[in-house]
């Protein structure tokens, strides 16, 4: 019969120290993803990440060191999967900095081009404004030289007619056809082509008998009134006109 041999105690000392319980696969998948996390931590010391997500992994890996202890006595797994958790966090706080970097970044784009946009328009309208009051100030030097010009210009005196003589009868004075050449020529040169102006100029320029003679149809009331010239000088010439002219005629 053989007999076992009890350990001693330094041996039974040393096996309680050498004992590892066996770890779960889940365990190992921890241990994986701290690995992971620690190279990535390496990276970051390395400058190999952006300083954002370096910072995140900074303040997770103090996290991790000042509570190991703390978790040590803990699940393994539950480790893991809590170290899985906030790599998630980090990444995901990097993806929507990143974004919010790129928004930014575009509103800075679009903003300088507006900048620019409005900068040409603002030396567009001042170049206007430019060509405007030069344009302003020749016309006015224009204006005013056109003054000067016009007050050393001498008014040049306008030719006047006399007014014909009063035609009183063809034996006193002025003959009819005389004073009949003479009226037309002042009422062509006067330039005014009223017809009661005109009347009233040739009833103004009759006296005595012909002014008589043509009072009738002047009046307003009258049923034949005179509506031209043409019609007084017709009267008085069938009353002083030369009898030998119709005849001829």
């Amino acid at each position: 019969m053989t007999t076992q041999k009890s350990p001693t105690p330094h041996e039974e000392q040393e096996g309680e120290h050498n004992i590892v319980p066996d770890l779960p696969e889940s365990v190992s998948q921890g241990k994986r993803r701290e690995r992971r996390l620690l190279s990535a931590l390496d990276a970051v010391d390395q400058g190999l990440l952006p300083d954002m997500a370096a910072e995140a992994y900074n303040f997770l890996f103090g996290s991790v060191a000042e509570n190991f202890e703390r978790y040590l006595p803990a699940d393994l797994l539950s480790i893991s999967n809590e170290i899985a958790r906030w790599s998630d966090e980090v990444y995901i706080d990097q993806q929507r900095y990143q974004k919010e970097i790129a928004s930014i970044k575009r509103q800075r784009d679009r903003l300088a081009a507006q900048n620019i946009e409005i900068s040409q328009s603002l030396l567009g309208a001042e170049q206007n404004e430019a060509e405007y009051e030069n344009r302003i100030t020749s016309l006015e030097a224009e204006i005013v030289d056109l003054r000067k010009a016009q007050s050393t210009v001498s008014p040049q005196p306008a030719f006047k007619i006399p007014d014909p003589e009063f035609f009183e009868s063809s034996s006193t004075g002025i003959s009819w056809e005389q004073w009949k050449d003479k009226m037309m020529n002042k009422i062509r040169a006067s330039g005014n082509s009223d017809p009661v102006a005109q009347l009233a100029y040739v009833h103004s320029r009759l006296k005595g008998p012909p002014a008589e003679q043509v009072r009738a149809r002047y009046c307003t009331d009258a049923l034949n009134p005179y509506t031209s010239v043409e019609e007084v000088f017709a009267t008085l010439e069938d009353i002083y006109g030369d009898p030998n002219k119709k005849q001829d005629a």
